[in-house]
């Protein structure tokens, strides 16, 4: 073990992430739910080094997404004295740069979930070299039809230690855990197959859209995962949390616009030579989609054009901006449209990049407004040091981007409360994305409380 390594270890880690080290060591197969901000990334770094050290690990990789890929591992590698000697090489980008840092020598290798199917077929499944695989966010493995999931199980025999980080593991309840655990134990606490998975503890529908648990099966299937999982629900450093929901409203013309679209599922709309067309949502799916849109103030036809409705959210945005008082702020959108309103809007904002190369300007303080879609800055970047105020200009359905882009800034390190605003329309869609969010959290919190594992104060 390296030099002084014990004595740092105890400075820099809180009591719960030393234990989370010992178990991450102990157990070959693994996985950790934990709050986002809460530092897994340390400690998994810690537990590789220690590992490293024991001689119990090799050639480690971690299979993460993208701009996580390119920036979080390395930099957090970097930022603890007993792992800033760790060299991550990092295989992103085009097929001649991933092969290169695939074969420099390195501590750890860092690769998009995108690629996997790629890294399999590059070394075949005989001569797969890595002992260790971290799987960050390992939700996004959650279904088992994806290329993803079906190459790394091409491999999981050659592979000796796995370990599953995420704080959102069943976002849609249940139904998300099988494959997670597959990459586990290869079936044997929840069955060989998803079939026989759902086939055992759910009912469905005619149709197999929706699945729900039957009745008494909770319990037994927490009782199977209980041994692989460590669930950290609190610990020290993390910052306080306000939600703040604003309700914007409707002039008499769109409410009444609005409710009519709502009714008929179509609508009028001009283009700039005032001639007329239709916008039809020609399923519930669709014109729940056309709602959100209209909220945000611009819809689009059949042909993607986009037509103009309303600037009510936009001039809420503005009021709330000048109410912040010059405070640094992370503007969550929902549709391409928004983008150019904002910039117009703002034009000192800064649309968060594929690579994630504004994630460094805005943690200096240089960015003031920072454009982000939940889906493309929704995992594992530290935005903590740039602001801590958030505005949902657009919603989101999908309770795991929700909590994850949230956690962007508060997590540990950051220095003031956090606050989280949302932009409403008033009796809208907007509001029943909302109540939605709440409904997924109450199902996947259940989840988590019924099989934690408290790791603080043991």
């Amino acid at each position: 073990m390296t030099w002084g390594f014990s004595m740092l270890l105890k400075r820099q880690l809180h009591r719960y992430q030393r234990r989370l080290v010992k178990l991450i060591k102990r157990k070959r197969r693994f996985a950790v739910w934990a709050k986002m901000g809460g530092g897994k990334t340390a400690t998994t770094l810690t537990a590789l080094v220690e590992l490293k050290d024991d001689g119990k690990c090799q050639k480690p990789l971690i299979i993460a997404p993208l701009r996580v890929a390119n920036t979080v591992w390395a930099q957090e590698a970097a930022k603890w004295l007993h792992t800033s000697h760790l060299k991550v090489s990092i295989a992103t980008g085009n097929e001649k740069d991933r092969r290169l840092a695939l074969h420099e020598e390195a501590d750890i290798y860092v690769i998009n979930r995108e690629n996997i199917d790629w890294l399999v077929e590059y070394w075949g499944v005989d001569d797969w070299p890595y002992d260790t695989v971290i799987i960050d966010e390992s939700s996004s493995f959650k279904n088992s039809d994806s290329v993803r999931f079906k190459f790394l199980c091409k491999v999981l025999p050659n592979i000796d230690r796995v370990v599953e980080l995420t704080a959102s593991p069943a976002a849609q309840g249940y139904i998300d855990l099988w494959a997670q655990f597959f990459l586990l134990d290869h079936g044997s606490r929840l069955g060989r197959t998803v079939t026989a998975f759902r086939n055992r503890w759910f009912t469905k529908d005619q149709y197999a859209y929706k699945y729900e648990l039957k009745d008494g099966m909770q319990h037994e299937i927490d009782e199977r995962i209980e041994d692989l999982t460590a669930v950290v629900e609190s610990y020290k450093g993390m910052p306080p949390v306000s939600y703040v929901e604003q309700v914007v409203p409707w002039t008499e013309k769109t409410r009444k616009a609005y409710d009519k679209f709502e009714r008929d599922m179509i609508m009028s709309v001009y283009d700039d030579l005032g001639e007329e067309g239709f916008i039809e949502a020609c399923s519930k799916g669709v014109l729940t989609n056309k709602l959100l849109q209209f909220c945000q103030g611009t819809i689009y036809d059949e042909d993607r054009e986009v037509h103009k409705i309303h600037d009510l959210k936009l001039k809420a945005l503005k009021e709330l901006r000048e109410e912040l008082q010059g405070q640094n702020l992370i503007i969550c959108y929902a549709f391409k449209p928004d983008i150019k309103k904002l910039k117009k809007a703002f034009p000192k904002g800064v649309l968060m990049d594929k690579r994630g190369d504004a994630v460094e300007l805005w943690n200096q303080g240089k960015i003031s407004e920072l454009f982000v879609h939940p889906a493309s800055a929704g995992h594992g970047l530290n935005l903590q040091e740039g602001g801590h105020n958030i505005v949902w200009y657009g919603m989101t359905w999908s309770l795991e981007l929700y909590e994850q882009l949230n956690a962007r800034v508060a997590r540990q390190g950051q220095k003031n409360p956090c606050v989280i605003h949302h932009l409403l329309m008033e009796d809208s869609m907007d509001q029943i994305v909302m109540r939605a969010l709440k409904n997924k959290d109450k199902t996947q919190k259940s989840i988590i409380q019924a099989i934690k594992l408290k790791l603080e104060g043991e």
